[in-house]
C-alpha cells in the first residue's frame, strides 16, 4: 500500500511463514494505520494458506513470494529490497491490537533525528539474565544504513535481530514500550507437539548467529542444540553436562537454559 504524488518515508515489513491464522488480522489493522504509507509483506515459502489470504489484500500491500522457505533474514533482505520507504519498520506477522500509535512511537524519534534506529519491546520480555532478552522483531531503521549490511542479514535465518544488535551500537538508537500491543508466542499459536522442536531450532539459529560474531566455540554448541536430537529439556541437560569447554558451559547454564525454561513453561 502507499500512496501516490508522495515520497514514501515509512515502510513496513512484514515477513510470514505459515501464518495463516493470524497474518490476516494483523495486517487488517496495519492497512488502517496512516504511519504505514507503505506494506512490504514477505511469504517466505509457506505451504499453507498463507499466499491465498495474502492475494486476497490485492493492491493494498506488495506481496514478495517465493516457494522455498529461506528464513527470516532472507525475507526480511527481500522486503527491505522491495521498500521505497526512507525508514523501513519490521513488526511480526502475529500481533493482535496493533495501532497507528505503535508505528508512530517506533519511527518518530527517527523522523526527528533522535535514533537511526529503534527497538520495541513488551516489558515482560526484559530479564536481565535471558541471553535473548534483547530479541524482538519489532524494529524500525533508516534504510540507507542497513543496506550495506544484507549480504550478510539475508544468511541469518532466525538469527536475523542478534545479527542487527551486534551491527548496530547502543548510542545510536533507542528503546520504546507497546505494552498493549499483544504479541502471540508460539505456544498460542502452534500445536503442543511442535513447540518445543520450533524453541530448539529457534535457540539453535540464533546461538549460531551470536556465538559467531562473539566467540570462536560455536561449532560445539550447534552440536549441542541440534533440535533433531533434543526432545525434551532433560536431554538438553544431559547433553550440557556433557560440555568440557567451560565458556560454552556457562553461556548455556546461566542464560539459555533459564530461557528455555521460561518459554516452555
Amino acid at each position: 500500500m502507499a500512496r501516490r504524488n508522495k515520497r514514501i518515508q515509512v515502510s513496513v515489513i512484514v515477513c510470514a511463514y505459515n501464518e495463516q491464522e493470524h497474518l490476516g488480522q494483523t495486517l487488517t489493522d496495519l492497512i488502517k494505520c496512516p504511519t504505514a504509507e507503505e506494506i512490504v509483506v514477505v511469504n517466505d515459502g509457506s505451504t499453507d494458506k498463507t499466499e491465498t489470504l495474502l492475494k486476497n489484500f490485492g493492491k493494498k500491500i506488495k506481496l514478495v513470494s517465493y516457494r522455498k522457505n529461506r528464513g527470516k533474514g532472507y525475507a526480511l533482505c527481500q522486503g527491505i529490497k522491495a521498500a521505497q520507504g526512507t525508514i523501513v519498520v519490521f513488526l511480526d506477522a502475529h500481533l493482535e491490537k496493533l495501532r497507528d500509535k505503535h508505528l508512530k512511537k517506533l519511527v518518530q524519534p527517527i523522523q526527528k533525528q533522535e535514533a537511526n534506529y529503534v527497538l520495541a519491546y513488551f516489558k515482560m520480555q526484559l530479564v536481565k539474565s535471558d541471553l535473548f532478552a534483547d530479541l524482538t522483531g519489532q524494529r524500525a531503521y533508516l534504510k540507507a544504513l542497513i543496506l550495506p549490511y544484507l549480504k550478510h542479514l539475508k544468511k541469518t535465518r532466525l538469527g536475523v535481530e542478534t545479527y542487527l544488535n551486534e551491527i548496530y551500537k547502543p548510542r545510536w538508537g533507542k528503546i520504546v514500550y507497546l505494552n498493549d500491543l499483544v504479541h502471540l508466542v508460539k505456544y498460542r499459536k502452534m500445536p503442543t507437539s511442535e513447540v518445543l522442536p520450533a524453541y530448539l531450532q529457534e535457540i539453535l539459529e540464533i546461538s549460531k548467529t551470536k556465538l559467531e560474531m562473539q566467540i570462536n566455540q560455536h561449532r560445539q554448541l550447534m552440536k549441542i542444540l541440534n533440535p533433531k536430537e533434543i526432545k525434551s529439556i532433560k536431554a538438553f541437560r544431559k547433553k550440557v553436562a556433557e560440555i568440557k569447554d567451560k565458556e560454552v558451559s556457562d553461556l548455556i547454564k546461566n542464560s539459555i537454559i533459564p530461557y528455555l525454561k521460561r518459554i516452555t513453561g
